[in-house]
């Protein structure tokens, strides 16, 4: 039986079934491309006629292992025409998140006869099982079997001109522009790489071309109707679109062939430093509105705990520890409880910013969130921050660690008449008072409580890993991340700042008071005295360590040191259920990486890769920092007490705190870390039952709060595509580590290889169709068997850096995800070959002469320069 359903009696809009239709349409199994022509031609676009075959084809298929002919016959009956199109339609390909181009085969120029129409739906069904899809399937971590085929039959359309319409431009996306690639008859010369083609890109506004490359073969008429169709397509479909179409040689009607939603972006270098650089001029322009001087912005230490600033966890914690508009953060609340003044919540606000997608820190407003309650905010930023940041605008290093001296800590007597004049005493009693307090109530206070506050976060911790996010209701997964955030805002993450601020304070104070007191009696260390200058500096900071490290932290103040129950996993030491049963997890902490650890076998992999990196440096460090003997230890003390009774007492109470919040800093750490696992699980789910992958991870905190609300989530996963395609372009650029000059050169696109002697290279210019660096052996290819020939050669011979070079790349290629980078001598940003490097992230150069390379070649690309640049090999 084949069921038949019909959408109009005047155009042949069929559905075949071999099982009954359902009237719903959204129920119709045909695949992604088949409902967005059904979705077209109900809003009223123009179309082919079209015959659906459904999964129940393809699944009896399956089970025959031929083609019955009462199938041929039924369609045949239909007569769509002398010479048709077979088109797949899976259920995987053009989603909102994969397109799978090219994966499944569509035949075109199919003679209308019953053995052409038969070997054209085999070669579809087909393809299910061929190399190149079953390879992307495992990429994506898809299974084989869930895999339903649909096809489209349809007459093929006399073309005077193919394209594509991107209703947001795939390189440099922009929300005002459309943009067109055509060229002159059928549009598989276009796909394949056989011609290059022509483009232009239009302002949605009024449609007026911004931008043209190539020859305009489209009519004002054509231009206006591309136009028209761009934004009913976009407002139709609420989200950016790739869209197919013909201008019929017969009528000059323009008919639309499929579309399917933009799943990949790029953005350009230039790019972004170009939209960097506006970021930094805003931000300079903000703060000399404000304070009237310009920040310097630093990596200083949080680019320790973000080398890489992935959206969603460096949000989350921007909005902990900074605050929102609504909530003071952790910074605010924990330096409030030391003495220090609030800042307002605007200034904390544009505290931790990215450059480059690099984690940076404002550090005007760092500086200010160090003002004593007692000095008002004008006194202070005037005679101290600008003395600050003149200090470092003469040593940028000086920003790296700011905390640790270049912020006032104690000033003396003199030092405070240098800054505040004939109010010296005064405010000399401001910081005494202080440190009065902060010894005698503020530390001891809160030491107290760090065992109570050790133990109830465990507690937590330990009931809320009961919690299981895939058995509770969609929306109740908001209200429990906001129970976490607030939690770690208001708990953890203060007391977290409480114990680094005091960790960085003790520490500047055992160095600042060792410092002054070997500059009046060097015979307190032994050498010291022989020693100048800069030398003379470096030692008494390493002996203030060593100090340091030799104390001894209170039981109560520890907790399991997770690096050393990693070291006897590895060793077989301790399986890993006690593991779990000490910390409750395997999994990555940090939510800022998209790829999370989640099993056992990955776990110990991941121990293994942690040891050999630490290894060689743990075992350095033991070399260059042993602890001090405690007869060293003893000895130094009784020549210290000897000389300066006074101060013996207050630096041995500097010492032994830093000792104890040295460790309680990476205690704290630790203990945030366990709530952020719990967000990561709600996070993982999230991304499970909003079909995101990896994508959730380039969303901002705020942004997955409002999706959670929202009724559609398409316009949230346009976002999350975008920020990735800007993450992505970032790594192309070098961003200064300390900028406080807005006019120099601070942001640049990285060289990918120094190149010492360019004699030895050829440089060959190209138009760049996909960004980035890539570098390696040539492989040339003239054909698909070529190309499948080698690429298994080049893999025996273990050769994984392979630039693949084409005359054009068609839709029979398979496996072109392999490739570092692609090189074809036709082909523009609507070829096979510009999707394949769009989806899977590789450099792409055309119009590149291709007779000149040889097997074997070593090849570079500059894609900024749209340059190849290649070495012989011979």
């Amino acid at each position: 039986m084949i069921d038949v359903k019909s959408f109009s009696s005047q155009k042949k809009l069929l559905i075949f079934s071999l099982e009954p239709i359902p009237e719903n349409e959204e129920n119709y199994a045909i695949g992604n491309k088949a409902h967005s022509l059904i979705k077209l031609y109900c809003k009223s676009y123009e179309i082919p006629d079209s015959i659906f075959l459904d999964y129940s084809f393809f699944q009896a298929y399956r089970r025959l292992g031929n083609i019955p002919h009462e199938w041929i016959v039924r369609i045949l009956s239909k007569n769509l025409g002398e010479t048709l199109a077979i088109r797949s339609s899976a259920n995987i390909e053009d989603s909102q998140h994969m397109s799978f181009a090219g994966a499944f085969t569509t035949v075109l120029y199919v003679p209308n006869t019953e053995k052409n129409l038969e070997q054209a739906l085999i070669d579809c069904y087909q393809s299910v099982d061929k190399q190149r899809v079953q390879d992307l399937l495992a990429r994506k971590n898809i299974p084989a079997e869930t895999v339903q085929m649909g096809i489209i039959i349809q007459p093929l359309i006399e073309a005077r001109i193919s394209g594509i319409i991107f209703t947001t431009p795939p390189v440099n996306p922009t929300d005002d522009q459309y943009h067109i690639e055509y060229c002159p008859g059928c549009g598989d010369k276009l796909m394949g790489g056989i011609l290059t083609g022509h483009s232009i890109t239009l302002e949605k506004e009024s449609g007026k071309i911004v931008r043209q490359n190539g020859s305009l073969l489209l009519t004002r008429s054509n231009m206006n109707q591309l136009w028209q169709a761009a934004t009913k397509l976009e407002a139709d479909f609420h989200f950016a679109q790739d869209v197919e179409f013909v201008i019929a040689k017969a009528d000059n009607q323009i008919v639309f062939l499929q579309t399917r939603p933009i799943t990949a972006f790029q953005y350009t270098s230039a790019y972004v430093i170009q939209q960097e650089n506006v970021k930094l001029r805003d931000i300079f322009e903000k703060n000399f509105q404000r304070y009237g001087e310009t920040p310097i912005i630093s990596h200083n230490n949080i680019c320790e705990l973000f080398p890489i600033a992935i959206p969603l966890g460096y949000s989350i914690f921007k909005t902990i520890f900074a605050g929102t508009n609504t909530e003071s953060g952790a910074i605010s609340m924990g330096r409030s409880q030391l003495g220090y003044a609030p800042l307002r919540k605007n200034e904390l606000a544009d505290l931790f910013l990215t450059v480059g997608n690099q984690a940076r820190m404002n550090l005007i407003i760092d500086a200010l969130t160090f003002r004593l309650k007692d000095i008002k905010e004008d006194t202070y930023f005037n005679l101290l921050v600008k003395y600050y940041l003149q200090r470092m605008r003469k040593d940028p290093s000086q920003a790296n660690y700011p905390e640790y001296g270049v912020y006032l800590q104690n000033p003396d007597v003199q030092l405070c008449k240098t800054f505040f004049g004939s109010n010296d005493k005064q405010y000399f009693n401001y910081f005494q008072r202080f440190f009065q307090k902060l010894k005698s109530e503020n530390v001891p206070r809160f030491l107290e409580s760090v065992p109570d506050f050790l133990k109830s976060n465990e507690q937590f911790y330990r009931q809320e890993l009961l919690f299981d996010p895939a058995k509770v209701k969609f929306e109740d997964l908001r209200l429990k991340l906001d129970e976490y955030i607030t939690y770690l805002r208001n708990n953890v993450a203060v007391k977290y700042v409480i114990i680094a601020r005091l960790a960085y304070l003790s520490a500047f104070m055992v160095k600042e008071h060792l410092l002054k007191s070997i500059e009046s009696n060097p015979f307190l260390i032994d050498g010291a005295e022989k020693l100048t200058g800069e030398n003379y500096t470096q030692f008494v900071n390493h002996y203030s360590n060593l100090l340091l490290t030799s104390m001894v932290c209170p039981e109560d103040y520890k907790m399991p040191d997770q690096s050393e129950y990693e070291r006897q996993v590895i060793k077989q030491e301790m399986t890993i259920e006690a593991f779990l049963k000490i910390f409750g997890h395997v999994g990555s902490l940090d939510i800022s990486q998209p790829r999370l650890i989640e099993n056992s076998k990955d776990f110990v992999r991941g121990l293994i890769q942690i040891r050999e990196l630490k290894d060689a440096p743990d075992q350095q460090q033991k070399i260059m920092n042993p602890a001090l003997s405690a007869k060293e230890s003893n000895a130094f003390w009784r020549r210290y007490k000897k000389w300066d009774r006074t101060q013996f007492e207050d630096l041995k109470w500097w010492v032994e705190k830093a000792g104890i919040f040295m460790i309680l800093r990476e205690t704290c750490k630790f203990e945030l870390l366990k709530i952020i696992y719990l967000i990561k699980k709600i996070v993982t789910e999230l991304q499970t039952r909003l079909d995101f992958a990896d994508l959730i991870y380039y969303l901002n905190w705020d942004e997955l709060l409002q999706m959670l609300e929202a009724d559609s989530f398409v316009e949230f996963r346009f976002e999350a595509l975008k920020h990735k395609a800007y993450f992505e372009a970032c790594k192309s650029i070098e961003v200064e580590k300390v900028i406080f000059d807005l006019m120099a050169d601070n942001i640049k696109t990285k060289q990918s290889i120094i190149i010492e002697n360019i004699q030895d290279y050829n440089i060959m210019d190209g138009n760049t169709i996909h960004h980035g660096e890539a570098e390696g052996v040539c492989l040339i290819a003239r054909n698909p068997q070529d190309w499948h020939h080698k690429i298994m050669e080049y893999k025996q011979k273990g050769i994984n850096n392979i630039i693949g070079v084409f005359p054009g790349v068609e839709l029979s290629y398979y496996n072109l995800s392999v490739l570092k980078g692609i090189l074809t001598e036709n082909g523009g940003a609507l070829a096979h070959a510009a999707t394949i490097a769009r989806e899977h992230n590789i450099p792409y150069i055309s119009n590149i002469k291709i007779d000149r390379f040889k097997d074997g070649y070593f090849i570079i690309f500059d894609t900024s320069k749209h340059q190849v640049i290649y070495r012989r090999q011979d």
